[in-house]
């Protein structure tokens, strides 16, 4: 009875010590997981952050060749005044 009772209680703490162990490598593995997470994080912030700045300066030479079309426009448009006044 002691014999069987002594495997028991091998067999139970061998166990436990098992799931200790399991329990120690989710921990951990959580932790990379958590650490995996705010590093991709920090590289979407990153990644939004260029975006916006992309977008900005988009917009930025949008304008400016907006600016400069209309300037072409009313350059044509003077020099085809200039010509008709001179013909005339």
């Amino acid at each position: 009875m002691r014999s069987e009772n002594a495997k028991i209680k091998f067999t139970a703490e061998s166990k436990l010590a098992e799931a200790n162990a399991l329990v120690a490598s989710v921990e951990e593995k959580s932790l990379e997981v958590e650490a995996k997470l705010r590093s991709a994080d920090a590289k979407f912030a990153e990644i939004s952050r260029k975006s916006s700045e992309f977008d900005r300066k988009s917009q930025d030479l949008e304008s400016q060749e907006s600016a400069l079309r209309r300037d072409r426009l009313s350059f044509i448009a003077e020099y085809i005044l200039l010509f008709i006044v001179f013909l005339v």
